[in-house]
C-alpha cells in the first residue's frame, strides 16, 4: 500500500479529487510544447500501467486516472471508455461530470446531457451546472442554455475565481446569439 500511495505521490494525481467540476485537470503543463505533453502523458499512461500490473492499484484509481490522461491527450473517446469502467467501481459526479465532457467534445450530446445531468443531480454547485450550459447550447436549447448560465452567474455573483473563464466565455457565447437574432 506504501509503494501505490508513493505512486499517487509520483504521477501527480489524486485521483478523482484532481478534476475540476468542469472538467478532469490537466496533470502536465498545457505551455509545453505540444509533442513534449504528449510524450509526458505517454509516459505516465506506461508508468499507470505497471503500477496497475505490477503494484495492483485499486481499478477505481487507475480507470480515472487513465480517464484523466487520455483526456489529456484528446482522445476523448478512449477517455469516455475509461470513465465508463470507473462508473463500474464509484458512482462519483466528478467521473459523471467527465464522462459527459467527453461525449461533448465528441459531438454526442444526448450522452454528455445524460451524463452531465446526473453529476449535477448527485451535487448541485454552479461548477457542476457549467457543462449543462454547454451541453444544453451545442443540443439546440438556447433558451434552457441561458436560464442554467443566469443561475450560475447568480449563485457566484462573481466570487468564484475557477468559473471565472467559463462565465466570461458564456457570456461572449450568448451575447454573439443575441447579435445572430
Amino acid at each position: 500500500m506504501k509503494i501505490a500511495n508513493l505512486a499517487l505521490v509520483l504521477t501527480g494525481v489524486s485521483g478523482v479529487a484532481s478534476m475540476v467540476n468542469f472538467g478532469p485537470v490537466s496533470t502536465v503543463n498545457r505551455s509545453a510544447p505540444i509533442k513534449m505533453f504528449k510524450i509526458i502523458i505517454f509516459l505516465k499512461l506506461i508508468y499507470l500501467y505497471l503500477l496497475y500490473w505490477l503494484v495492483g492499484v485499486d481499478e477505481e484509481w487507475f480507470f480515472i486516472t487513465k480517464g484523466n490522461y487520455l483526456y489529456d491527450l484528446e482522445y476523448f473517446p478512449a477517455a469516455a471508455k475509461a470513465y465508463q469502467k470507473a462508473l463500474k467501481e464509484t458512482k462519483s459526479p466528478y467521473v459523471y461530470s467527465s464522462l459527459g465532457y467527453c461525449y461533448l467534445y465528441c459531438g454526442i450530446t444526448d450522452k454528455a446531457l445524460k451524463y452531465l445531468n446526473i453529476a449535477y443531480s448527485k451535487k448541485s454547485t454552479p461548477e457542476f451546472a457549467v457543462g449543462l450550459v454547454y451541453a444544453e447550447y451545442e443540443q439546440g436549447n438556447i433558451q434552457k442554455s441561458k436560464e442554467i448560465f443566469e443561475n450560475i452567474k447568480d449563485q457566484t455573483q462573481g466570487d468564484s475565481e475557477k468559473l471565472k473563464e467559463p462565465l466570461e466565455h458564456m457570456e461572449e457565447m450568448f451575447s454573439k446569439e443575441t447579435d445572430k437574432n
